[in-house]
């Protein structure tokens, strides 16, 4: 195989955040290629298809160059069978349990939760449970013989394996979605090559807005920015609160909220009732607007129309979280105007209070169950409580709900989940509401 073998990667276009007054405009918008989502408005923020070459150790796993039909982050999650794979006896071979695995392979089902941040995945076969993975991306995890690193480089999901001695690449598994929406996990390790390919059973899963939303955000690529500042007229603080500063987000079934933070600081506050009409920020559009947000499957819309009774309608912007990224897209005579991509800054575990609520529930992974979605259940439970807008006694039950719809095994689904569940509902009236400013 030719050592310049390459494959198609989605390369975004990071911002540079100490040039601000340098910006120039990213490609023309025919370089981007739309987000496909039939639920929602096509966004046209995903960017266009570049090719870079591999590195020596995977020129052995990739044998066809990929058309990506999703990226990773977002088309991973959900369930997948195994339909095809080479070497798999092999490649197996040294793994304890080797005979056990490559049968739940072939009759059991793998399971991929991801948010952009935290990959958890396992292999159900039966009552019996294999290969269970839960990691942060970019942090190393260490054993005796070798630390481990899960990165998204390109379109392609990877996990690599880094000797302790010398640390060169001993072994890697790519994962990847191509246009058939069929799951590619190309693994090398002890000198052999393995391709697995899955089917996916069941529909894309993605959690509602309202959970994947609230957070602080960090713009990592740009379209059309230099024209949104030139046409609202931004001064150069405004324009560099927009460009350089993150955004924080909180949403609920009553109100959302958008901080702009710059530097620590919180600035351009505002909070918006959800399906109201309300009038629009007057320092954006000069007081002859109002505006109307409201949640439409898993997007946030916000439209503005002009007033003084014509309701003619002037700009749409989309807020929708694919896979852990964030899309924020204007649209404007059916155009887009501009759009940004930006990922959620890393927090600590939420664990179901971060101290802020009495709630407070200790969490140990040994249950093995889907952290993440339960520590994105208890975000929104924490958020429910301090927004002070729904009874307690609704955002327990939303809690529960929520805990209702993670699958995992069986002890988290008729032990922890309930015992949380329970919990919140026994003790949820110890929290105080704060003084709201």
């Amino acid at each position: 195989m030719s050592a310049e073998k390459s494959i198609a990667v989605s390369q975004p276009i990071y911002v540079d955040t100490e040039h601000i007054d340098e910006y120039t405009d990213l490609p023309d918008p025919h370089d981007f290629l739309e987000f496909k989502d039939h639920s929602q408005p096509a966004l046209c923020i995903k960017p266009a298809l570049h090719t870079v070459s591999n590195s020596a150790m995977t020129q052995g796993i990739v044998e066809e160059e990929a058309a990506y039909y999703l990226p990773v982050q977002i088309g991973i999650m959900g369930f997948w069978r195994l339909s095809s794979s080479n070497n798999l006896s092999e490649y197996l071979a040294d793994i304890p349990e080797a005979e056990e695995i490559e049968d739940a392979l072939h009759r059991g089902y793998q399971y991929f939760s991801f948010n952009g941040r935290f990959l958890s995945s396992h292999l159900q076969h039966g009552d019996r449970q294999f290969l269970e993975h839960n990691t942060w991306l970019g942090l190393a995890m260490s054993n005796s013989r070798y630390s481990q690193t899960t990165l998204v480089e390109g379109n392609s999901l990877n996990t690599i394996n880094y000797s302790k001695t010398d640390g060169a690449e001993i072994a890697r598994e790519n994962r990847f979605i191509d246009q058939y929406d069929r799951l590619h996990m190309q693994g090398y390790r002890n000198g052999v090559y393995c391709t697995r390919v899955y089917e996916r059973i069941g529909e894309i899963q993605e959690l509602p807005v309202e959970m994947l939303l609230p957070g602080e955000w960090k713009k990592i690529s740009t379209m059309n920015f230099e024209h949104f500042f030139q046409v609202n007229q931004y001064s150069p603080e405004e324009k560099a609160v927009w460009a350089r500063g993150n955004v924080v987000f909180f949403l609920n079934a009553m109100h959302f909220t958008t901080y702009h933070k710059l530097d620590g600081q919180h600035v351009h506050y505002y909070s918006t009732p959800l399906d109201a009409v309300t009038d629009a920020d007057a320092d954006a559009d000069n007081g002859v607007t109002e505006k109307m947000t409201s949640v439409h499957g898993r997007t946030v819309h916000t439209e503005c129309f002009e007033k003084g009774g014509s309701g003619r309608l002037l700009h749409t912007t989309y807020h929708s979280v694919r896979g852990g990224t964030l899309y924020v897209t204007r649209e404007q005579n059916g155009e887009c105007f501009t759009s940004t991509i930006s990922q959620l800054v890393p927090f600590e575990d939420y664990l179901c209070g971060s101290g802020a609520l009495s709630t407070t529930i200790s969490y140990t992974s040994t249950y093995l169950c889907d952290q993440i979605q339960l520590n994105q259940c208890c975000m929104y439970h924490d958020l429910c409580y301090s927004s002070c807008v729904l009874p307690q006694m609704e955002c327990d039950n939303q809690f529960c709900e929520c805990l209702a719809t993670i699958i995992s095994n069986p002890f988290c689904e008729t032990i922890v989940f309930p015992t949380h569940c329970n919990f919140a509902r026994l003790f949820g009236n110890l929290f105080i509401c704060p003084m709201m400013g």
